[in-house]
């Protein structure tokens, strides 16, 4: 019987027999305008100037990255001929959105529109809009991955609700439709991090129920409003740093039972509501470190029973500030609350005193001159502090 490893190699080694057939068979066909270079790789040169137009290759695991290497509209016609039929996965780098669906381009260049399972636009040259042309007769595509684009259409993905994963990063994208996401029950992944939006409408995420980790860090987003993440009841991570946010409402999370993963740090957050938390008694790990943080409402975190990871860092608390937020936690392992105002003046009514399962705890840079010694005896696990 063969082992985990005997059986990789043999597989390894039929997927490269197969892909040595079929760039032979390319190369006895013809494909296009397009020549092989290196083992996998081949470039693509327009008869006109001659100058190379595309960079080809494909990998054993059914991917071709094709990289345009000139701004100007892509002539693919120029690898018409060439058959990558067994490709599940296509890359474009560099190019400019085409006139026509990327079903109609990948026709042209010998992929079959009906295998591809994921595709991605990689540093779309002369931004644009993403339309729904582009994504027409896609039907079965499940993760789409663009960067580089200006803006997207309203309607863009009606055509492809069978999408599982969805990522518009490095954009200049700065607003979205209220209906972008409509009757996207697949949906599953949603990354829109490095873009310039602004504001989310209410409803974005309203057609969308199977939505389970969303990333919008790196934006400019000022606000969320309470019912953005309505009906989300499988939503576990939330990335939501590096924004302009200045305060959070007590509905905003109430539907989100299941939460693990909350990141807000990198805000402009002064102000969180006492209920804000209230309903997250899954969550883990929340980081609001790098705020504007004074004090935090009276059991702020009463019902995160389990918190394991808690940043504070870098706010304007103060030891009273904090005093009423933290109940009995057994499961609070590490807690930063480095650059804050916070002062220890003994341990019987240090706003800690509860949490005896600390493993990690960092008080640097406060008004902090000597730790009780006391300190060691009400945390039996701590491993280390700072």
């Amino acid at each position: 019987m063969m082992g985990i490893g005997e059986v990789m190699w043999l597989q390894c080694g039929v997927e490269q027999h197969v892909l040595a057939w079929m760039w032979i068979a390319v190369e006895a066909m013809g494909c296009g305008m397009c020549e092989e270079t290196v083992q996998n790789s081949m470039t693509c040169s327009s008869t006109a100037d001659q100058k190379v137009k595309f960079s080809v290759d494909v990998s054993l695991k059914g991917k071709i990255r094709l990289q345009c290497l000139h701004s100007t509209e892509a002539d693919y016609s120029l690898m018409e001929g060439c058959d990558f039929s067994s490709v599940t996965h296509a890359e474009f780098l560099g190019c400019a959105l085409p006139n026509v669906s990327y079903k109609e381009v990948l026709y042209k260049i010998g992929v079959n529109p009906e295998s591809v399972r994921s595709l991605a636009f990689l540093n779309v040259s002369k931004n644009g809009t993403l339309l729904q042309q582009h994504l027409e007769g896609l039907n079965d595509l499940k993760m789409l991955q663009v960067t580089g684009i200006h803006s997207v259409a309203s309607d863009v993905f009606r055509s492809t609700l069978m999408l599982e994963a969805i990522e518009i990063s490095d954009s200049t994208m700065n607003q979205l439709g209220a209906d972008l996401f409509h009757n996207m029950t697949k949906l599953q992944i949603v990354m829109l991090q490095h873009n310039m939006l602004e504001e989310l409408p209410d409803k974005l995420f309203s057609g969308t129920p199977s939505i389970r980790t969303i990333q919008l860090h790196n934006n400019q987003i000022r606000t969320l409003q309470d019912s953005l993440f309505k009906d989300l009841k499988f939503l576990t991570t939330l990335n939501v740093s590096k924004n302009k946010l200045e305060k959070l409402s007590g509905d905003v999370f109430s539907e989100n039972h299941i939460m693990e993963y909350i990141d807000m740090s990198e805000n402009l957050i002064s102000e969180i509501h006492t209920g804000t938390f209230t309903n997250l008694q899954k969550l883990k790990v929340l980081n609001l470190g790098h705020n504007r943080l004074k004090t935090l409402p009276w059991g702020t975190l009463k019902e995160c029973l389990d918190l394991q990871k808690l940043w504070l860092n870098n706010n304007f608390l103060t030891h009273r500030g904090i005093r009423n937020a933290f109940p009995r936690m057994s499961s609070l392992r590490y807690l930063d609350l480095g650059y804050n105002n916070i002062s220890i003046r003994s341990m019987s009514n240090f706003a800690l005193h509860n949490q005896t399962k600390l493993q990690y705890l960092f008080l640097n840079n406060n008004n902090i001159s000597i730790i009780p010694d006391s300190l060691n005896n009400v945390y039996v696990d701590l491993f280390f502090i700072a």
